[in-house]
């Protein structure tokens, strides 16, 4: 079950078109892309994000609050601000998409806390990402 795959397959388009009327070019919305995706597994894996509480975007704000924007910013080569835009677009997108398919975001924190018995899912979402 490779459910974040699953997510950036279906909602990649919908990522990309939001990007770039945030004013990011396609190229750099494709880097934002996988770069955030990574920071976003890193926020996750961190057992710092609570998402038991809350609708999509108090959600979304915590895993936010969890991503080292600066460092974000620039492996994409864009500003500080621009990755903050960027993550406040793709992150709800993937918490509603991960909500549609597990009933609620928490049910993705508990397939990546039982990664091990799940024959190492956390590590092939990773490499998604």
């Amino acid at each position: 079950m490779d459910i974040l795959n699953d997510i950036i397959g279906e909602k990649g388009a919908e990522i990309l078109g939001a990007l770039t009327q945030q004013g990011f070019s396609t190229d750099n919305a494709q880097s934002f892309i996988k770069e955030s995706g990574g920071s976003i597994m890193s926020a996750l894996d961190s057992g710092k994000v609570d998402l038991s509480q809350g609708d999509i975007q108090q959600k979304a704000s915590s895993i936010i609050d969890n991503i080292d924007i600066a460092s974000l910013a620039s492996k994409v080569g864009i500003t500080s601000e621009m990755a903050q835009t960027g993550l406040g677009t793709v992150v709800p997108i993937i918490m509603s998409a991960v909500q549609d398919k597990l009933g609620d975001a928490s049910g993705l924190m508990s397939l990546l806390g039982n990664a091990d018995a799940a024959g190492g899912l956390l590590g092939k979402i990773k490499k998604l990402f």
